[in-house]
């Protein structure tokens, strides 16, 4: 039995796997990131175990893509990006604005200034990691580069194409006898 791969699969499993591999590279940020968090509450294991399932289930979807793997990976990119919201949301505490005020307050002082100030709340912008991942899955998925043209429009596109290679390879012969 003989698989064949044709050029767009490839392309979109590669896409899938360097993905997945951004999971990979964002969970053992995270793991390390949460370790004093991970104690006693059950929110900082979300974004690990949401990527655990990732890493796992976009090849997965990638696969079958022709069979549901498109729309799968796009309600978990959809959910990526959602996990990256709600994680704003828990690391500003409910109070987004004046964190992301405090993140961007070092922009209006000196650096001296900025250096000594010691921020008491986890990273507030650190969780739109997964709304860019999610974006770029989105943005992945949505891209579908295989178009069906009829016989006709290849054959046009055909002689096209022959006509500006004969353009081409005349306009080089002529500069070359010159």
């Amino acid at each position: 039995m003989k698989v064949q791969i044709d050029r767009e699969d490839w392309h979109r499993m590669l896409q899938v796997i360097t993905i997945a591999g951004g999971f990979f590279m964002l969970m053992i940020e995270i793991r390390f990131q949460h370790r004093a968090a991970l104690i006693g509450d059950w929110r900082p294991w979300m974004p690990i175990i949401f990527c655990n399932a990732m890493i796992f289930l976009s090849p997965i979807a990638g696969i079958f893509w022709r069979k549901g793997g498109k729309v799968a990976l796009r309600i978990l990119y959809t959910l990526t990006i959602m996990l990256g919201v709600i994680g704003m949301y828990f690391h500003s505490g409910g109070h987004l604005i004046e964190r992301i005020a405090e993140v961007t307050s070092v922009w209006s002082i000196s650096l001296q200034n900025g250096a000594a100030i010691v921020s008491q709340h986890p990273p507030v912008l650190a969780p739109l990691a997964f709304v860019g991942l999610g974006f770029l899955g989105l943005l992945a998925s949505a891209t579908d580069r295989t178009q069906s043209i009829s016989l006709d429009e290849f054959a046009c596109a055909r002689r096209t194409g022959d006509a500006l290679a004969e353009m081409v390879s005349a306009d080089s012969r002529a500069s070359a006898r010159q």
